[in-house]
């Protein structure tokens, strides 16, 4: 079995990685596996810049499509599929909050504001679109 620092292994094969060296230690069986890793944390700090947080699944999906075409043209794929995705707008979830709350959107003294932001929030965290959320 071969065991490799993951401080080690990031100087050693010159990936950039903003992770910290109490990350631990990674053991491998061979350089198969090792190549496999080094794809599923370059596909986890893809996602982690493109978007909120990415879920294990999402980080599995594309480090397989990663394994088959490469890195930069699965990160190009993401990317436009991310473009072709339909956007989701604030508007109609922030009217739905006021209407769950019970208000009329005409009513005066209504925090129109919070009731935007509190959507806005919703939809970046939860979208399928979250690369159209980020600031």
């Amino acid at each position: 079995m071969l065991r490799i620092s993951l401080g080690l292994l990031a100087l050693t094969l010159s990936v950039v990685l903003a992770l910290s060296l109490r990350a631990g230690t990674f053991e491998v069986a061979d350089r198969n596996e090792l190549n496999r890793l080094m794809v599923e944390l370059r596909a986890q700090q893809f996602l982690s810049h493109a978007t909120f947080g990415p879920t294990d699944a999402e980080v599995q999906a594309l480090s397989d499509r990663m394994m088959q075409v490469g890195i930069r043209r699965a990160a190009s794929e993401w990317i436009e599929n991310q473009f072709a995705t339909a956007p989701t707008f604030h508007q109609p979830l922030a009217e739905a909050m006021v209407a769950a709350d019970g208000f009329d959107q005409t009513q005066s003294g209504i925090n129109v504001t919070r009731y935007r932001y509190h959507a806005w929030w919703h939809n970046a965290i939860t979208a399928e679109d979250q690369p159209r959320h980020h600031a």
